[in-house]
């Protein structure tokens, strides 16, 4: 006989495969290569709302994802000139990243850092979603009104930052980043 009840194991399930595999001391799941696992992140922030709706907090799944999440935000992974994500890190600390950046993957890791935003209130995690949305506005639109999927290490970025009295312009291809301070020339 099939039995069609529908239960929380599958999900139950899934949330202890995350705990294995947690890094506890870097964030994230499992070593070297490290990537960024949206979905698993989403995962976690959906199950602990759900279950504080509830009255039954899960703070565990709360931390986790916070925890990656900060560290994904102030290590490699993130792009500290421009904005955006790259695609992974090389290393499981998030401190090398791989130099490509994906739309899909930025676009998942808006959504991710915005529900964590909303989950917790934490405001790296609202400046997080800005930044990035901020860089898929800028560098991810072609000339003609589409969108470009992937920048790698190849393509050359040309941007201007600083504020009032401080003109920088940073030129970087995702090799090591060449500052130029325009005041000074």
């Amino acid at each position: 006989a099939f039995d069609d009840t529908l239960d929380a194991s599958p999900i139950e399930a899934a949330r202890a495969r995350l705990t294995a595999s947690f890094d506890s001391r870097n964030g994230g799941f499992g070593g070297a290569p490290k990537f960024p696992h949206a979905t698993s992140l989403d995962f976690l922030i959906d199950t602990a709302s759900r279950k504080k709706r509830h009255g039954e907090p899960d703070e565990e799944a709360v931390s986790m994802a916070s925890f990656t999440l900060k560290r994904m935000a102030d290590g490699g992974l993130y792009d500290h000139l421009g904005g955006g994500f790259f695609r992974y890190c090389v290393d499981a600390n998030w401190g090398i990243p791989h130099f490509e950046k994906m739309l899909y993957d930025n676009a998942a890791l808006l959504s991710t850092y915005v529900d964590a935003y909303a989950a917790t209130g934490d405001p790296d995690f609202a400046r997080a979603a800005r930044e990035t949305a901020d860089w898929v506005l800028l560098d991810m639109q072609a000339d003609d009104g589409g969108s470009l999927s992937i920048l790698d290490k190849g393509d050359a970025v040309v941007r201007r930052f600083g504020g009032p009295g401080q003109p920088v312009m940073v030129l970087h291809g995702y090799e090591p980043y060449i500052i130029i301070n325009l005041s000074l020339l």
